[in-house]
């Protein structure tokens, strides 16, 4: 990148350069060029004095000028009436016509053995009454010395201002970026530092602090992702352990006394187990597909009040009635079957927790449609109402084992939540928890506006 950068800064700078120096050539050449059309006018008036005498001479004699100057003197007709020595016996320099009486050009001459390039301006004059055109021939040499050092000045300042700039931006961006390389090597030696290094953040309030901050937030990230692969590794390690551990004690007790033991009910214990283990290891995969995103298309729109009552009435009768409130039918974009999970899942929550009741309601607004279940439960502290959505987390750990529950399951309704754009709160249900969840409302071109499913009743009553 350092290399680039100067490159395009010199590259820029001899563009830049090339083109000014090709503006100062011509600026200087036309500004030393102007004013010889005014002299040859002033030398076309000293020649018509100098003529202007009978028998007009054929020579002119050599004028007083700030250049070298040859002049021819024509008739009307265009033949040479007089000239300078350098010029004697030569046809016009320059084609006069009655329309174009004053025309000027260029031409290279021999004068004093060089050949030259001159400048030529014919100037309309009269001599004894008669109309006469005087050609003017101004020598360029001049012009062209002092056009030639200025090239040559250029063509040796060009390059070394091209190369004092790349070597200035050599030094200026290999100091730029220096802050960058010492954050390169302090990442690259985090892998033999201490756990929880961070790169050390400059005092200024530019860039390369910015870069530095940002990387130490993405590093707080990292670790805290890691930290949660950590945990949630050890607590499905641990989850996993506990199962395959009752059945093989339940197996070793029964064959170390194969005669006495009961095999139905061993083999009962081991296929509850082996279920528990099956149900853990199903929700592991959806938690970690969820967390991929590959379980929810937000192509459709669906009726989450018919998801509601169709997970509802799939239910088997549980400890406690499951009681359907108001449903208002309101569309949300996503997948019926992840739906219907969340839904499935508050509801087995709340129904291991409730003392008696489980409420469900549907509620739609013009942005928001809102999914709440309710129970009437112990409730669930405010400082814990963050951490129950995390793998594993178990308030009451004995309990949620007896009845079943893998420790995953609110962390699966989370994440198809934010999978859907929805968010979920806990709150308080006085008594008992509520769990509300929130997803924006889309249209539907199949469900009325505002209309509303009303379903009040228990649809799995208490066995």
């Amino acid at each position: 990148m350092r290399a680039r950068i100067v490159a395009a800064s010199a590259a820029a700078v001899a563009v830049t350069l090339a083109v000014a120096g090709v503006a100062l050539v011509l600026l200087v050449q036309r500004s030393l060029e102007r004013p010889m059309r005014g002299e040859a006018r002033a030398r076309a008036a000293d020649v018509v004095v100098a003529v202007n005498v009978t028998p007009m001479p054929t020579l002119v004699p050599a004028l007083a000028a700030p250049w070298p100057t040859l002049v021819q003197v024509l008739d009307r007709n265009g033949v040479v009436l007089a000239a300078s020595a350098d010029l004697s016996g030569r046809v016009p320099l320059l084609v006069v016509t009655p329309e174009h009486r004053e025309p000027s050009g260029s031409t290279s001459l021999v004068s004093n053995g060089r050949r030259q390039d001159w400048r030529l301006d014919a100037v309309a004059a009269s001599v004894r009454a008669q109309p006469v055109t005087v050609i003017v021939a101004t020598s360029l040499a001049q012009v062209e010395r002092t056009t030639r050092l200025i090239q040559v000045a250029l063509l040796i300042g060009v390059p070394l201002l091209v190369a004092l700039v790349a070597l200035s931006a050599w030094r200026l961006v290999g100091r730029a970026l220096r802050p960058v390389e010492t954050l390169r090597r302090e990442v690259a030696g985090f892998d033999h530092g201490p756990p929880g290094h961070r790169v050390t953040a400059p005092t200024s309030d530019d860039e390369i602090g910015h870069l530095a901050l940002t990387l130490n937030a993405l590093l707080d990230r990292l670790e805290r992702s890691n930290g949660q692969q950590r945990r949630f590794v050890a607590d499905a390690s641990h989850e996993l352990r506990s199962p395959v551990a009752n059945i093989r004690a339940a197996l070793e007790v029964a064959l170390a006394h194969p005669t006495a033991a009961p095999w139905t009910d061993v083999a009962t214990d081991v296929l509850d187990q082996n279920a528990r283990m099956g149900r853990l290891v199903d929700d592991l995969l959806l938690l970690a597909r969820a967390e991929a995103g590959e379980l929810v298309r937000r192509d459709d729109a669906v009726d989450l009040a018919a998801v509601v009552r169709g997970t509802i009435a799939r239910r088997a009768a549980g400890r406690v009635p499951v009681h359907l409130g108001q449903l208002d039918a309101g569309a949300v974009h996503g997948d019926a079957a992840p739906l219907g999970r969340i839904v499935e899942n508050l509801v087995a929550n709340a129904v291991r927790h409730a003392a008696s009741k489980v409420d469900v309601t549907v509620t739609a607004s013009a942005r928001w449609v809102q999914l709440r279940v309710d129970d009437d439960g112990p409730g669930v502290p405010v400082e814990e109402r963050a951490r129950i959505f995390q793998p594993f987390v178990r308030l009451d750990a004995d309990r949620s084992r007896q009845g079943g529950g893998t420790g995953l399951g609110l962390a699966i309704v989370a994440e198809l939540v934010a999978a859907h754009g929805g968010t979920i709160t806990v709150g308080d249900a006085h008594p008992g928890a509520s769990f509300a969840v929130r997803f924006p409302h889309v249209a539907d071109p199949a469900l009325p506006p505002g209309s509303v499913a009303p379903v009040d009743g228990v649809l799995s009553a208490s066995p």
